[in-house]
């Protein structure tokens, strides 16, 4: 089986979709499918980390001709950089010129709808679509749907927007978790939070936002010396502030990580996270973690929310609205009432994140 992904990370786009992609990649090569991405060629695009992974990348070459009209027909066309139509235009066409008939496409990219879908299915006859998504804002002319995103209409947010023979898997029982993550962390136990640890600190691959430096600067500060013995904090590799964060690193009690293989070891170690709302979100939740979660993007709001209102994160709100104090009175409150943080790691693992797997159905 070839399997072809067509995803994209850039500075305001994130990593998360291709990380997603990675790891079901990953899942459908061990089943024996041969997977290779598809990705635009921009600033910040991951294609060594897609190779590291061992898998081919052809990046394709952003076209200006789209006209202005079809580049705004989506909330996020613009990410895209040009028309739906000269994407897949280039797709095809990249397509056409490699060995081998592709049987699925997987497109996880917020500026392609059915308009993409529609011209890629016509172009390659039985080819079949695979879509992730969260946002259920567009209509999808695709084979399989997955939305791993937890949400409170999550039965009915795709009504009317999918053919019928589509497949539709939704909630984080699908959520694509890597293999190590697949373990039971045992958090917490009584009196671990009076005493103090670690905290892990994860605000995205990129952090555009550069939520990152100000959250450390709250952890060090004085009146949490005694909670916060030592500070994991993970950046990618295009993490923009590294000097800032580093100014900071004089600190012992401070460990700054740059492009990690996996986030497990230091998850394992934590005994809170602090983190966006993003696909880390639900990695720490798999693990009973308790979390403070700040929505560094208009598209993590709502599943922030919803996890915040059954009890599994806490919420701190929209990134814009930072106030260190309001963090400072959140961890303070956290550390001081174990109670909390027990139920919160129950219904963390209440959700049951990632015990189905998705990639078995694309051979059926």
């Amino acid at each position: 089986m070839n399997v072809v992904f067509r995803c994209d990370a850039s500075f305001e786009i994130g990593s998360g979709h291709v990380m997603r992609c990675l790891t079901l990649a990953k899942r459908l090569q061990k089943r024996g499918a041969i997977c290779s991405f598809v990705c635009v060629d921009q600033a910040a695009n991951m294609v060594e980390l897609i190779n590291a992974a061992g898998f081919d990348c052809v990046l394709l070459n952003l076209d200006s001709e789209a006209n202005a009209q079809e580049v705004n027909k989506l909330f996020h066309s613009a990410w895209l950089g040009h028309s739906q139509k000269r994407d897949a235009e280039l797709f095809c066409k990249l397509l056409d010129a490699r060995d081998g008939q592709s049987d699925w496409v997987v497109v996880d990219h917020y500026s392609l709808d059915v308009d993409w879908e529609n011209r890629v299915k016509n172009h390659f006859q039985g080819l079949r679509i695979f879509v992730i998504d969260d946002l259920a804002d567009r209509s999808h002319d695709c084979d399989i749907l997955l939305d791993q995103n937890f949400s409170p209409d999550m039965l009915s947010r795709y009504g009317g927007k999918l053919p019928a023979h589509c497949k539709v898997f939704l909630g984080p029982k699908y959520f694509l978790l890597k293999e190590d993550f697949k373990s039971f962390s045992g958090f917490p136990k009584s009196g671990t939070l009076q005493n103090g640890g670690s905290v892990f600190v994860f605000m995205g691959g990129l952090d555009a936002v550069n939520a990152s430096v100000p959250i450390v600067e709250v952890l060090l500060s004085e009146w949490l010396q005694k909670f916060v013995r030592r500070i994991n904090i993970v950046v990618g590799r295009n993490y923009s502030y590294k000097k800032q964060l580093e100014q900071l690193a004089d600190d012992q009690r401070l460990r700054v990580s740059v492009q990690l293989p996996s986030l497990h070891p230091m998850l394992m170690e934590a005994i809170l996270g602090i983190g966006a709302g993003g696909g880390n979100m639900y990695e720490r939740c798999a693990l009973g973690l308790p979390c403070v979660v700040y929505a560094v993007a208009p598209n993590q709001i709502e599943a922030s929310k919803a996890l915040a209102d059954y009890g599994a994160i806490t919420y701190a709100g929209d990134w814009a609205d930072f106030k260190p104090e309001v963090l400072s009175k959140l961890l303070t409150e956290f550390f001081e009432n174990s109670e909390n943080a027990v139920l919160m790691s129950e219904k963390c693992f209440s959700l049951k994140i990632g015990s189905s797997d998705v990639s078995q159905f694309l051979w059926e």
